[in-house]
């Protein structure tokens, strides 16, 4: 038996999650193959196996302990992507913005309310439930659509953030909407107690977990250094819990913490796989609550309740990010993410119907709204996004610790190879991030500028981290055979597309990285053993132009050996450029001040702008919304015609 957790065998516990796992992975399959999220896959599994549908689960209360955990792994691995100087920036949206759409949500469906006749105090009880959305389905939902630095995602953020502080104000407000009282005094003391326990919380996590960290890593274990991530986690949840505050306020507030130090990458990539898991848990468990009598017996009511939540949320939240100044996309997109009544809602409502604010009927249909709304949203926000795509180009945010998030080189290893390639990549004005295992070297080249993360890169989850699926391009660096092959795989089945270029020491490991996903393999051995020949040869007196010669063919002859049976034919650089010409245009008046995405040079006249030149200085691949201005100089690819057409279309000569 497990002891104060469930009545019923482990045999039987084990039972309700085979269900769930297994129906969970079939919908989620025939989902995957329609391009649907994933997300919805799990509330759905939860319908499926719950009361709803074949009633498969007994114990629901295991699956809700599992589900905390996930949401606890969810907003400690988000507040790892946020750092205190971004939520700094963020101040005024956090307490501004999300007091401001809870207190307007609150109004209006307590007016709604009390015009259809439910009395003042229950009616307001109700605008408090529902002004709660989904911390846990939209920064999911954001953060795998890779929204959450976008003007509309920090929004969702700063509001969800406000919200999920504001839970032990609300919770403490209920009890005096019971009584029919407001007390002040009661209100700012909790509002005090909970910002003294934050802070001490972050105290704990900004001093104490990096020495401790630190440590860790000097022990050069993984799984001393796996228990730790989760002590820090669960540990910092546990005490943020025990003072009064939520388990998620407390997760966030370590990752928060924990952002600010070389290590969050790494601990992100430790956790990610069990957060990915038990997180689902918690979308089947939201699906679990759902009653089918409530859904036959109120159906046209449920349905009224629902397009009039999400209406009416909506509009609050689009209004409060109008006065945040955000354009008209972005306004949309946030409303969209933040219309559903979420997992807060329901604790709210849970409370207040022990209470008696509410009655058993409104319960149990607010959890139907809720579960219904939360399972709109997922569908709703990538057709938002679709909608919209061509209204408004989408700014991302400032990337975090100058972390590039798109279009990026990702340098894994910070030996002299790495040194190397980074330095070229300077020099070139690429975006790159690396990935270092020697702690002391990040620590280092960090202080010096270097965009440098710990961590290790054959891990998936690092990999997803540093966005590799937006990645152009990933240099393997490192000596371990091994690892590299793990690094090329893994990398290669993130991102198909992404070009990988591997360091290895013999030439007898080519074929192997070549089969897993490499596009280019250099081997020190044969490199060495080329420089050897073209020193011999000057040595005797050889001109450098048949030095260069005999190295083309010998490379030539040795890679067409290791190549020779691959059935796919590697094309060069120097075939896929016969054709292209570099050419530059002078910007004249007539494009002045006008952005690249506004003159659309490669759909008018089939030229791509790959720099701009102006009083000296040159802008390496300029962002759409690069502004031209008169007397620039756009460096232009495409052939001669294409060329000539871009220089009219630039206005000069």
């Amino acid at each position: 038996m497990l002891v104060g957790a469930s009545t019923l065998p482990i045999a039987e516990l084990l039972t309700d999650f085979v269900w769930v796992f297994t129906v969970g992975t079939v919908i989620i399959a025939l989902l995957h193959k329609r391009k649907l999220p994933s997300l919805l896959g799990f509330l759905i599994t939860g319908l499926v196996v719950g009361p709803v549908g074949f009633g498969l689960v007994q114990d629901r209360e295991a699956i809700d302990v599992m589900a905390q955990i996930g949401i606890v792994l969810l907003m400690f691995t988000i507040g790892l992507e946020v750092s205190l100087a971004e939520l700094g920036r963020m101040a005024s949206r956090v307490i501004g913005g999300g007091l401001l759409q809870i207190g307007l949500t609150t109004v209006a469906v307590a007016a709604v309310g009390m015009l259809a006749g439910i009395a003042p105090f229950p009616a307001v009880a109700l605008g408090l439930i529902a002004s709660a959305s989904s911390t846990a389905l939209v920064l999911r939902l954001l953060g795998d659509r890779g929204e959450l630095r976008l003007p509309h995602g920090q929004l969702a953020l700063a509001i969800l953030l406000s919200q999920d502080f504001a839970v032990v104000v609300l919770i403490l407000l209920l009890p005096m909407l019971a009584l029919g009282e407001l007390a002040a005094t009661g209100i700012l003391l909790a509002v005090g107690s909970a910002s003294v326990i934050g802070a001490g919380i972050v105290i704990i996590a900004r001093f104490v977990f990096p020495w401790v960290l630190r440590r860790v890593v000097d022990l050069r274990s993984r799984e001393v250094f796996l228990l730790t991530s989760v002590v820090a986690v669960f540990g910092t949840a546990w005490i943020a819990e025990a003072a009064g505050l939520s388990l998620a306020v407390g997760a966030f507030l370590a990752g928060l913490v924990i952002s600010e130090s070389e290590f969050s990458h790494q601990m992100s990539a430790e956790v990610l796989p069990f957060r990915d898991v038990l997180n689902g848990l918690f979308f089947v468990s939201v699906g679990l609550l759902v009653d089918r009598a409530v859904l036959l017996d109120n159906a046209l009511l449920l349905v009224g309740l629902v397009v009039g939540s999400l209406l009416l949320k909506g509009a609050i939240v689009f209004g409060t990010a109008k006065v945040f100044r955000l354009d008209t996309r972005a306004a949309i997109l946030a409303a969209v993410a933040l219309a559903q009544v979420g997992e807060f809602g329901l604790v709210l409502a849970q409370e207040a119907a022990i209470l008696d604010l509410i009655t058993a009927e409104q319960h149990s249909l607010l959890i139907a709204v809720a579960v219904v709304t939360m399972m709109l949203t997922p569908l709703a926000v990538p057709l938002a996004s679709g909608a919209l795509r061509e209204q408004a180009p989408v700014v991302p945010m400032p990337e975090h610790d100058g972390e590039p998030t798109e279009d990026h080189v990702i340098v894994v290893g910070y030996g002299i190879n790495g040194h190397n390639v980074a330095r070229a990549l300077t020099q070139l004005n690429v975006r790159f991030v690396i990935v270092e295992m020697n702690h002391a070297t990040v620590v280092k080249e960090k202080a010096l500028g270097v965009p440098i993360v710990f961590g290790d890169a054959t891990r998936p989850a690092l990999l997803e981290h540093l966005h590799v699926h937006r990645a152009r391009a990933l240099v393997a660096c490192i000596a371990d055979a091994a690892a590299t092959r793990d690094l090329v795989a893994n990398a290669h089945q993130l991102n198909p597309n992404l070009l990988i270029i591997a360091r290895t020491r013999y030439v007898a490991e080519i074929a192997p990285l070549l089969a897993l996903g490499a596009d280019s393999v250099v081997p020190e051995e044969f490199e060495t053993s080329m420089e050897l020949v073209a020193r011999v040869m000057r040595a005797y007196g050889a001109p450098e132009s048949a030095i260069q010669r005999e190295k083309r063919t010998l490379r030539e002859r040795q890679y067409h050996a290791l190549l020779s049976d691959r059935p796919i034919e590697r094309v060069r650089f120097e075939d896929i450029l016969h054709n292209v010409d570099i050419g530059q245009a002078t910007v004249g008046s007539g494009a002045d001040g006008m952005t690249l995405a506004q003159l659309d040079l490669r759909r008018a006249t089939g030229t791509t702008a790959v720099a701009v030149l102006r009083e000296g200085v040159s802008h390496a691949n300029p962002e759409p919304n690069f502004e031209l201005a008169d007397g620039d100089t756009v460096v232009l690819l495409g052939d001669a015609a294409s060329l000539a057409a871009a220089k009219m279309t630039l206005g000069g000569a």
